[in-house]
């Protein structure tokens, strides 16, 4: 709140009788005294300036001034995208829907997988994996009636939560309390954040509400208020409001999935002018991280996921399960 400040004045002193002035003498007081009265006419208005009402403190508020660093509200005109290195955004590319996904639970050696995202994908598959990935077995989903899998999502303490579809290509939900092993119908949605259950993959349900999103989704990851979307021309753009507003959209080279880590947000790339493998940025809504290290493995663009947890990044990536304990500076 910008506080306002009272100016003192002190009185005045009795004035001595002065002596008689010449007319030069008289003309160039007044003068003087014009100047004086126009200098204090001019900061009087400047300072009624600075006390004034703001959008910046006081009551009111902006809804500008309550958003993150790079949230857009509606009255925002300005378009630019900055790839954080001071050039031009880069040109959009493409992005497809993934056929995996992933999740890292707070023990960055239990993991869970799944493989059939779509609406009628035939026999979706989910497993875990207690021991980094090296090993997985298939996940007791017998009370579920599961056509496609949605999204993945760890809490605290083995619990998990998974969005799926059913046979007529309904939303559903169901929770895990050992580490996504065995699945039961649970209610809710719980803060995940998971594509609508058409094929048209345009949608977006964060929390079990259908959102509206700044382009076609074709992936996401987020917890709770706070998630990332990936578009299907190769852009990006985060929501720090379960998605009533979003950063601007910001290409990034290469995109072909997102993850949500603890304090930035992770976007994986494959086949970049710089990495012909998979490299990753990190991104906050308004700006990009340079890129990590270069991993060399090759990926098709609908078998790759990302998943970030305990500060371990996991990319499943064809055949291969990639590990970073620095977020994709390295690779283990």
């Amino acid at each position: 709140m910008v506080k306002k400040t009272s100016r003192k004045y002190a009185p005045r002193k009795p004035r001595k009788p002065r002596k008689e002035s010449s007319p030069t003498t008289t003309v160039a007081i007044l003068a003087i005294l014009g100047l004086v009265t126009v200098g204090l006419s001019g900061f009087a208005l400047f300072s009624q300036g600075d006390d004034g009402p703001s959008t910046n403190g006081g009551d009111q508020v902006s809804a500008a001034s309550t958003a993150p660093a790079g949230s857009r509200s509606s009255s925002d005109d300005d378009d630019t995208k900055s790839t954080g290195d001071g050039s031009d955004k880069a040109e959009p590319g493409s992005a497809v829907l993934s056929d995996r996904l992933m999740a890292v639970s707070d023990d960055p050696e239990r993991l869970l997988r799944a493989q059939g995202v779509g609406c009628g994908a035939g026999d979706p598959t989910l497993e875990v994996s207690a021991d980094g990935g090296q090993t997985w077995t298939q996940a007791d989903t017998s009370m579920l009636e599961m056509a496609g899998v949605r999204q993945i999502q760890f809490g605290e303490g083995g619990r998990a939560q998974l969005a799926f579809v059913d046979q007529q290509c309904g939303l559903q939900f169901a929770r895990s309390y050992v580490y996504g092993g065995a699945w039961e119908a649970g209610p809710g949605a719980g803060g995940i954040w998971t594509l609508s259950p058409e094929d048209d993959v345009d949608g977006l349900v964060v929390s079990g509400e259908e959102v509206e999103a700044p382009c076609t989704v074709v992936g996401t990851s987020g917890a709770d208020a706070r998630g990332i979307i990936l578009c299907d021309d190769g852009t990006v753009a985060v929501s720090y409001d379960s998605g009533q507003s979003w950063s601007d959209t910001i290409a990034v080279d290469g995109a072909q999935a997102v993850a949500s880590g603890a304090d930035d947000f992770l976007v994986v790339s494959q086949d970049t002018d710089e990495c012909a493998g998979v490299s990753v940025r990190s991104f906050d809504g308004d700006e990009l991280g340079d890129s990590g290290e270069c991993k060399d493995v090759e990926i098709e663009p609908d078998q790759i996921a990302a998943s970030v947890g305990a500060g371990s990044l996991y990319v499943w990536a064809n055949d291969e399960t990639l590990r970073s304990d620095d977020l994709g500076e390295s690779w283990n």
